[in-house]
């Protein structure tokens, strides 16, 4: 099996991402409950273990009661076309660099892995498993976490 190319690999993702654009569009304004997610206490929660902030959390809950259901759509519908696909490219030398070590440890996973049986269990354990430990312990490598 070859290498994973990853060069390739980030050019398929912005050009993926810009011939997605108006798929973006469409799932993102066909869903009624963003702000309702976005002030859920969950939410609140995962923000404020991340920022960690009474005050990020209280200036954000009032931006976010400031804002229609309909605002986001029309941000969406008007900005994505342009914003999104120049972002993805902008973001292409990042996005390689750092799906690059994740795909180097599946590149030298996969060829390691026992050919697939007719049982489901047995491939989860002898496939999946591999894969899933040792891209959280790439994870845990690159980001510095024991």
């Amino acid at each position: 099996m070859a290498p994973i190319d990853v060069a390739q690999a980030a050019k398929d993702y912005v050009d993926g991402a810009k011939a997605k654009v108006e798929k973006l569009i469409r799932n993102y304004t066909a869903r009624p409950d963003i702000l309702d997610r976005a002030v859920s206490p969950e939410a609140e929660k995962a923000f404020k273990e991340r920022v960690a902030s009474d005050l990020a959390i209280a200036k954000r809950r009032a931006h976010l009661k400031d804002l229609t259901i309909t605002d986001l759509h029309e941000a969406m519908r008007k900005k994505a076309p342009v914003t999104y696909p120049a972002g993805v490219e902008a973001a292409q030398a990042r996005y390689q660099r750092r799906v690059e070590p994740f795909m180097k440890e599946l590149d030298a996973i996969v060829p390691k892995l026992p050919a697939k049986t007719a049982d489901a269990r047995t491939n989860v354990l002898n496939r999946v498993v591999p894969i899933a430990v040792g891209l959280q312990n790439k994870a845990k490598a690159v980001y510095g976490v024991k």
